[in-house]
């Protein structure tokens, strides 16, 4: 039997509507079978806890998950909803699916859900001290299918929530990419920027909702994942230089690799092979280090000019890719520090003077969304480690972060001292582990 909504109700955003049907999953409902490795026979279908710490959802995170044939009579959101209440969904739970006009709620926007595959964990978040997890602390929105105008309705409900929590689209949004590093949403993510700026003029009343819901249902280009077209030296030759380039929080790693790659030709230069040299940073009067000269092009006055020029030369990859940060903190480059927008630093650092070709920028910024550089731009994940004997905080700052003297950073990811005092940790307890260091 299909499932017959509690209750209708309308959301209003921008002068736009949304019909929304409400079947909210009840704390009573205990699965009758064994549906995931923590939802076992008997026990509750939902989490039965508060989103974030006292029920206020701490933003939005957004999927995308296959359409499906369904009987006459019914769609894939209905369809999905009822998987959920028949224990289908292998324990997953999310608040809201989507198909084309079609939303269903199984869950109170006060109430935690099983969505982000990042268990009870949390991140750094996009504001200042934030610290957010995707099942603790999201409302999340399961977009079906590829259509146009799911992706349309998804945006719209996005509007609807951000303005009831006085969220920020560009700060509050999340994929599920961001939580667990899976391609989700995966036909919304290769224009994540078009649907923040959807989202945002749907928030302030900038779009029609006609214009949106009388349009055929177009389906969304699917291209392959940007990391599916890379080669294996390719793919090596980002992570060698992403891992080097987090180092430095204050310049945006994705704007690093995509220097290094347009600069260098993916290391296959005659300065990257001959001088270790990734960046063509240019040797002048105050640089004590080894040089090395070869002909290289300028744009002088609109025109190529040919020239001798001495360049840096380094005893490694990683040491050029730390003295081009070096260079990066320079006042000259105060704009591109600190600067979390992509396209802006990529800006930033051509106005600068980083570059003479006109259209360097451009060229960054299109290496940047070829190659889904932004991934580097996240602050990772921390691990879970269960103190064994002999931990002290040291020790693990060593291991994982290559240094002792980083402790602290460990006692603060856990609370600060108050929760996490170096001398008293608890054999079997678990703290929680920054991984943006330098060891395993």
């Amino acid at each position: 039997m299909f499932l017959t909504p509690d209750k209708t109700i309308t959301l209003t955003v921008g002068g736009k509507t949304l019909t929304v049907k409400q079947k909210i999953i009840p704390d009573s409902l205990r699965a009758d079978k064994d549906v995931a490795g923590y939802i076992k026979k008997g026990q509750p279908m939902k989490p039965c806890a508060c989103v974030g710490t006292t029920g206020d959802p701490q933003g939005i995170c957004v999927h995308n998950t296959p359409d499906i044939k369904v009987a006459a009579g019914t769609n894939a959101a209905e369809q999905y909803s009822r998987a959920t209440f028949n224990g289908n969904m292998r324990g997953v739970v999310v608040h809201f699916y989507v198909w084309r006009d079609e939303i269903w709620q199984l869950l109170r926007l006060d109430e935690r859900g099983w969505h982000a595959a990042d268990g009870r964990t949390r991140r750094a978040g996009r504001r200042i001290g934030q610290r957010i997890g995707g099942n603790l602390d999201t409302i999340s929105i399961e977009a079906i299918g590829p259509d146009r105008e799911t992706v349309d309705t998804t945006a719209l409900l996005c509007a609807c929530l951000c303005q009831k929590f006085k969220f920020d689209p560009a700060l509050d949004i999340w994929q599920h990419y961001d939580f667990s590093g899976k391609n989700c949403p995966e036909y919304i993510r290769p224009r994540w920027a078009e649907f923040i700026n959807t989202v945002a003029k749907f928030l302030n009343g900038e779009e029609s909702v006609a214009k949106v819901s009388q349009q055929p249902a177009e389906r969304c280009e699917t291209p392959a994942a940007p990391m599916a077209k890379m080669t294996e030296a390719q793919r090596s030759f980002i992570a060698l230089v992403g891992k080097a380039a987090q180092a430095d929080s204050n310049i945006l790693p994705s704007l690093t690799i995509a220097q290094a790659i347009l600069e260098s030709g993916w290391g296959r230069s005659e300065l990257a092979q001959k001088a270790n040299a990734l960046f063509g940073i240019k040797a002048g009067t105050g640089w004590k280090g080894p040089r090395y000269s070869k002909r290289t092009t300028e744009h002088i006055d609109g025109k190529s000019v040919e020239i001798t020029a001495a360049f840096r030369s380094y005893d490694s990859w990683e040491s050029s890719i730390a003295d081009h940060s070096a260079l990066l903190r320079a006042a000259r480059y105060k704009a591109v520090q600190g600067e979390r927008d992509y396209k802006a630093a990529c800006r930033a650092v051509h106005a600068a003077g980083y570059a003479t070709g006109p259209d360097y920028a451009d060229k960054l910024i299109r290496l940047i969304e070829q190659y889904d550089l932004t991934q580097w731009d996240r602050s990772p994940a921390p691990i879970e480690h269960v103190v064994v004997q002999g931990d002290t905080l040291w020790s693990l700052a060593v291991k994982h972060l290559g240094s002792g003297h980083r402790w602290a950073e460990i006692q603060d990811l856990n609370g600060g001292p108050e929760k996490c005092d170096p001398h008293k940790l608890r054999i079997g307890s678990t703290l929680l582990i920054p991984t943006n260091g330098g060891g395993t």
